[in-house]
């Protein structure tokens, strides 16, 4: 599904809450397996066209009464004008529902600011001696001059990017216990940066949809010669279609947990533990990663890519799935700002940049989620988890695939 194989329909939307949205073609020429597109025509406040692309917008079609739910795919023609293909995987109703998440000053205002400026998000420390502790603030950083701070290196990991945090009273900096996000301060320092901006990002909690949408569609059962689907295989490109979803059942629960640097952990993998054993390593690098500056992420996950290139040459049969991110919950302006969805999006970029063309099999769950019924969490709920695993394994054991 890498390539559009079916018709495609078109709708004009813009994002002023003047315009309307109206199909080009007649709703009666949709079919099962067909492309719908929608156009997007974006104008300012002052109804001029905007000439410019860079807004960020998220986008699905679903039918509440069949249970039927897909993701749009959305194309920046950097010119203002966007489009959104949805595939018609249902006949019966659909309704596409498209919001715009952030315009293109929200995402430039990110871009420079919380992704490329040091020590505007801190982490809190804890030092102890088993008996008392003591929290103090750290920061990650690449580049300065500082006094009296403990400072952490870990090179084989992290590349230059340094974790400095204030000297304790009562400790040495060798006991430090952890460091952990520190939602409170996440908070204040993304009220702080965006003192002057705030008006950019309310409009998200004022009226995201685009007016004229939901559009509804009634989509005819002639299903054209079923879509021949590609092996899940490494280095796939991203398709126009990730999927739909049937229904809202599952009853698998996944958990799992551990504080090892993903370098560290897979350089502990040696050639002898794979003759006995297929090995299959799960990487994420994701939502504690949104805080990080541009260069602190590409450091972390630069090191990690070249710890699975000496890997695969002692363990060529070893299998690396990387979890991409998924829309999360934004339920304030702050949480907007340290934890934006444009912001994951983008990181999930950076990383099919660094890791592809060396045999990576890539996790996306970005459409899987956003179409799943759901309010989008960090930790999505067992009838998204069981989606997923199904997923990774048809990554994992490929051969026990079977289409219906």
């Amino acid at each position: 599904m890498a390539h559009i194989t079916r018709t495609l329909y078109s709708a004009i939307a813009d994002t002023r809450t003047t315009r309307e949205v109206a199909l080009y073609n007649k709703k009666s020429d949709i079919k099962k397996g067909d492309y719908v597109h929608v156009v997007i025509v974006t104008i300012d406040d002052n109804g001029r066209s905007r000439d410019i692309g860079g807004d960020f917008f998220l986008a699905f079609m679903s039918s509440d009464s069949l249970n039927k739910s897909t993701a749009g795919r959305v194309v920046d023609y950097g010119n203002g004008t966007y489009s959104v293909f949805f595939y018609a995987a249902w006949s019966g109703e659909a309704h596409v529902h498209i919001e715009l998440i952030l315009n293109r000053e929200g995402v430039l205002f990110l871009k420079n600011m919380l992704r490329n400026k040091e020590k505007l998000i801190t982490y809190k420390a804890e030092y102890t001696d088993g008996t008392s502790t003591e929290i103090r603030h750290c920061a990650l950083v690449n580049e300065g001059i500082w006094m009296n701070q403990c400072e952490y290196v870990n090179q084989h990991a992290m590349g230059n990017t340094v974790i400095i945090c204030d000297k304790p009273h009562n400790f040495t900096c060798d006991q430090l216990q952890n460091v952990t996000h520190e939602v409170k301060s996440m908070n204040a320092a993304a009220a702080a940066m965006i003192t002057d901006v705030k008006y950019i990002f309310e409009r998200k909690f004022v009226k995201p949809q685009l007016k004229g949408t939901p559009i509804a569609l009634q989509i005819k059962d002639l299903l054209q010669s079923p879509e021949i689907l590609q092996p899940c295989t490494t280095d796939l490109p991203v398709p126009l279609s990730d999927g739909y979803w049937k229904d809202r059942t599952g009853d698998i629960v996944v958990k799992f947990k551990t504080g090892v640097l993903e370098t560290d952990l897979l350089d502990r993998i040696v050639q002898s533990n794979c003759s006995t054993t297929n090995h299959v390593i799960v990487l994420n690098f994701a939502y504690h990663y949104g805080a990080f500056t541009n260069r602190a992420f590409l450091e972390r996950i630069y090191q990690a890519k070249l710890a699975v290139q000496r890997l695969m040459l002692r363990c060529p049969t070893t299998k690396i799935v990387i979890k991409l991110a998924h829309p999360r919950d934004n339920a304030f302006i702050e949480q907007t700002i340290h934890s934006a969805n444009w912001v994951f999006y983008d990181i999930n970029r950076m990383i099919r940049r660094v890791f592809g063309g060396i045999g990576i099999h890539f996790l996306d769950i970005w459409d899987m989620v956003l179409s799943s019924f759901k309010k989008y969490t960090v930790h999505m709920p067992d009838t998204v988890i069981v989606q997923e695993v199904h997923l990774m394994l048809s990554y994992i054991c490929p051969e026990l695939v079977v289409s219906n």
